[in-house]
């Protein structure tokens, strides 16, 4: 099985090197898809730098609740 494996990397290779175009082309959609991954990256860290700066931020204490008597009969 992997003679057949390494055949087809072999004429994968051999046509690439002979369409030049087609070598060019995967070239552009490689950059167009780093580029992509690259905003996509970007837009995640700020996502998660904006959630970190709002866990760290401190919320204001709220008041103590009023102490409550407990129920029943007190002399």
């Amino acid at each position: 099985m992997s003679i057949f494996v390494v055949r087809a990397f072999v004429r994968m290779r051999t046509l690439l090197l002979s369409k030049e175009d087609l070598a060019k082309k995967l070239v552009t959609v490689e950059k167009v898809l780093t580029a992509r991954l690259d905003i996509h990256e970007r837009a995640i860290i700020e996502i998660i730098q904006k959630l970190i700066q709002s866990l760290q931020t401190e919320v204001p204490l709220e008041k103590s609740a009023p102490v409550r008597r407990k129920i029943g009969f007190h002399p």
